[in-house]
């Protein structure tokens, strides 16, 4: 049972079990966020923009369903979580059979992960296009970081035995608001508190626990405005205990770091950042994506992405009302993307 320190987070009672038909938008077998048949009243009303799925209804009825499975009792908990302590954990976000094709994955990656092997996995391999397909999970991403939130990384990551421990860090310091060149004088060495600029995602691919390499996280953190973190941070840091499948969510100001792990087996875990669409992150998706990744993720593609948010590169009538490219610019852009960066460009739109 995921347990999250120092409040424990227990939804898997209150999951709702479903069996989901491949015909259905968020199938295993057939990823695809796009919605192509009728949408009940439940689904209608979580979906927006005839389902794409882009932000929550936040008219929400108690106890009512927001996604297959998380009902609004459970995200009004995960959304507290990440308030008061800057992160939560949500059970069952991969099956079994998802966590042992990522695992066998990772293995297979990491023999070249001195050359990027463990970098951008969406384009690697199908199981790892699973981290931007789950309702539930965007459903909680979008309410703190918009409807227009973009994927920054989605890194493998594995952790041996006798390795970990150590200090904490926050994330941003790349190239978010946390790097050090960015730091103005006026800035008085105190960091964005006010609202989340980016909330991490860690899939337990492992069981996470408190001996073998779990991340340990400091309750609190995130308001935290210095940008130094005190020495005593580590102290204070908890791990959190999760089972395999699980989802660990937490504000990247959060203080964090990977405990030791002192079993006799790797740790496994796929590693997905997401960021505000305005924030520059450290790939340039929209260039890196692999055409056919981008067609399969169907119109969210273009918001996660970061196509849609790449500005118009002639004049302001090509914009939308909402400020964005219009759709035949944004295919131009994707396009002109895939081209750049030595591919041939998609055979769609």
């Amino acid at each position: 049972m995921p347990v999250v320190y120092p409040s424990s987070v227990n939804s898997t009672t209150n999951a709702r079990s479903r069996t989901v038909s491949k015909d259905e938008p968020w199938s295993r077998d057939q990823p695809r966020l796009a919605v192509d048949r009728p949408l009940d009243s439940i689904e209608a009303s979580w979906y927006y923009r005839s389902g794409n799925g882009r932000r929550c209804n936040r008219n929400r009825r108690q106890d009512t369903e927001v996604g297959p499975r998380m009902n609004t009792a459970d995200f009004d908990t995960h959304v507290e979580n990440i308030n008061r302590d800057g992160y939560t954990v949500l059970p069952g976000m991969l099956t079994r059979d998802e966590c042992d094709a990522a695992q066998a994955e990772l293995v297979r990656l990491s023999a070249d992960k001195d050359r990027g092997g463990l970098e951008c996995l969406f384009n690697k391999a199908r199981v790892f296009e699973r981290v931007y397909q789950i309702p539930d999970l965007l459903c909680v991403i979008r309410h703190f970081l918009g409807p227009d939130a973009i994927l920054s990384t989605t890194d493998g990551s594995i952790l041996e035995p006798g390795k970990g421990g150590g200090g904490l860090h926050a994330d941003g310091a790349l190239t978010g608001h946390l790097q050090p060149s960015s730091q103005a004088a006026a800035d008085s060495a105190l960091r964005i508190t006010s609202h989340a600029m980016g909330l991490n995602t860690i899939f337990c691919i492992s069981d996470f626990n408190l001996t073998n390499g779990a991340t340990r996280l400091m309750p609190g953190s995130h308001a935290c405005e210095s940008i130094e973190i005190p020495q005593t941070a580590s102290d204070q840091a908890r791990i959190a205990v999760a089972e395999r499948g699980s989802t660990i969510v937490f504000n990247t100001n959060t203080w964090h770091g990977p405990s030791e792990n002192r079993s006799t087996q790797n740790r496994y875990a796929v590693l997905a950042t997401w960021r505000r669409s305005w924030e520059k992150a450290p790939y340039e998706m929209s260039r890196i994506v692999n055409p056919d990744v981008l067609e399969r993720a169907g119109d969210e593609g273009g918001v996660m992405f970061g196509v849609e948010m790449l500005p118009p590169y002639l004049e302001r009538w090509q914009w939308d009302q909402d400020g964005r490219a219009k759709a035949g610019v944004r295919r131009s852009q994707a396009r002109l993307a895939t081209v750049r960066n030595g591919r041939p460009p998609p055979t769609t739109g």
